[in-house]
C-alpha cells in the first residue's frame, strides 16, 4: 500500500505532520507544567512590559537615559503596589487567623440544616435520624480550603520582585528592538515588521489597560459596599474581586459567593447577607455587562467556546494563576493573529462576533 503524500517530493506527509504537532504539543505541555514557577512571572512581566513601554519611549524621546527611565518605571510600579499590597496582605493574614472564630457559627448552621433535613425527611417517610451530618460537612476541611485559597492569592503578590526584574529586562530589550530589526532586514520589510509590532502592542495595551481599569473599579466598589454593610475584611474581598474579575463568570461567582457566606456567618440576621449578595451581583452586572463592552469594545471579545477552552487549558497547567492569566493571554494571541494576514481567519474564529471586521492594515504584514 502506498500513500500519495510519500510520493510527492518537497511535501511533508500528512502522518508526519500530525505526529510533529502531537509531539510539539506534548513538549509544550511539559515545559508549561514543569517551568510554571518561572513562566507565570514571565507571562505577567510580558503583559506589563507592553503596558509600560510607552512611558519608557516617552522618557527616551525626552533624552532621559535608558537606565534612569527603567528606574522611574520600576519605582512608580513599586509605589503603586506596596500600599495596596500591604493592606491586602494584612487583611488576608487577619482572615486566616480569625477563621476559628467562625467555627461555632458554622457548626450551628450545620446543625440547623441537619434538623430541618430530618424533619422534612420524616414527612416523606425517610429516616435520617441516624445520619451524622458533621461527617458529611467537615468544618476543618472548609477552613483548610479557605486558608489554601488565601495563601495562593497572596503568593501572586509575593512574586512581584521576580515580575519586576523580568519586566525591566523586557523593556530594556524593547527599546532597542526597532533598531535591530532595521539592521537585520531590508528597509521595506523592516518597516512592515515594525508597523505590525506597533499595531499589536497598541491593541494589546488598550485591552489590558481597559480590563485592568474595569477590574480595579470592581474591586473598589466591592470594598466600599462591604465596608458600608459592616462585613469583615472588605479590603481582601475587594482585592479578590479585582483579581477574579479576569476570570469570566467563575470569578464573578466566587467573588460574590465567598463574602456572602462570610456575612452569613458573621451576622445573626439574614438581612445583611442578602443585601451583600444583591450589592455584589449588581456591581458585577454593571461593570461586566454595561461598562466593560463600552470600554474594552466588542472587537476584542472572545467567543464563549474559546474562553472555556482557554480556562481549562491554563488552569490544568498553572492552577489558579493560570485561570487569572488565561483570558489576557488568549486575547493577546487573538490580537497577534488578527494582525498577521495568514492567521486572520483564526482570529475571526476566536472572536465573539461572526460579522466583525478585521483591523485595518495600511501595509501587508510580514
Amino acid at each position: 500500500m502506498e500513500f500519495s503524500g510519500f510520493n510527492r517530493p518537497g511535501r511533508v506527509p500528512l502522518l508526519l505532520s500530525i505526529m510533529a504537532i502531537l509531539i510539539g504539543t506534548l513538549v509544550l505541555g511539559i515545559i508549561l507544567l514543569h517551568l510554571k514557577v518561572v513562566l507565570i512571572p514571565l507571562a505577567v512581566a510580558l503583559l506589563l512590559s507592553i503596558v509600560f513601554r510607552p512611558i519608557v519611549r516617552f522618557l527616551k524621546e525626552r533624552r532621559v537615559p535608558d537606565f534612569l527611565s527603567l528606574a522611574i518605571v520600576a519605582v512608580a510600579l513599586m509605589l503603586a503596589i506596596m500600599l495596596p499590597g500591604y493592606l491586602v496582605y494584612a487583611s488576608a493574614m487577619s482572615l486566616t487567623r480569625n477563621l476559628d472564630t467562625y467555627v461555632p457559627r458554622i457548626e450551628s448552621l450545620i446543625s440547623g440544616i441537619a434538623e430541618a433535613a430530618v424533619q422534612f425527611a420524616a414527612r416523606i417517610n425517610v429516616d435520617l435520624a441516624e445520619v451524622d451530618f458533621s461527617q458529611i460537612i467537615d468544618v476543618s476541611s472548609i477552613a483548610s480550603v479557605v486558608t489554601g485559597t488565601v495563601g495562593e492569592t497572596v503568593a501572586l503578590v509575593a512574586n512581584v520582585f521576580l515580575v519586576l526584574l523580568f519586566m525591566l529586562f523586557m523593556l530594556a530589550g524593547a527599546s532597542q528592538l526597532e533598531g535591530k530589526i532595521r539592521k537585520a532586514y531590508p528597509e521595506a520589510m523592516a518597516a512592515r515588521i515594525n508597523q505590525a509590532i506597533d499595531r499589536i502592542s497598541r491593541q494589546v495595551r488598550r485591552y489590558l489597560v481597559a480590563k485592568a481599569l474595569i477590574s480595579a473599579g470592581t474591586g473598589v466598589m466591592v470594598t466600599l459596599a462591604l465596608w458600608l454593610l459592616g462585613v469583615d475584611f472588605p479590603v481582601f474581598w475587594g482585592f479578590l474581586a479585582f483579581v477574579l474579575n479576569f476570570i469570566p463568570t467563575v470569578g464573578d461567582l466566587v467573588s460574590t459567593l465567598l463574602p456572602t457566606l462570610l456575612a452569613l456567618l458573621q451576622f445573626e440576621t439574614l438581612v445583611i447577607p442578602v443585601l451583600c449578595c444583591l450589592s455584589l451581583v449588581l456591581i458585577q452586572a454593571v461593570m461586566g455587562n454595561v461598562l466593560q463592552p463600552r470600554i474594552v469594545g466588542s472587537s476584542l471579545n472572545l467567543s464563549p467556546a474559546v474562553v472555556l477552552v482557554s480556562l481549562i487549558f491554563w488552569a490544568w497547567f498553572w492552577g489558579i494563576p493560570g485561570m487569572i492569566l488565561a483570558i489576557p493571554l488568549t486575547a493577546t494571541v487573538r490580537i497577534v493573529f488578527e494582525n498577521i494576514e495568514g492567521l486572520r481567519p483564526l482570529a475571526t474564529l476566536m472572536g465573539a462576533e461572526a460579522g466583525g471586521k478585521p483591523a485595518p492594515v495600511h501595509s501587508p504584514d510580514p
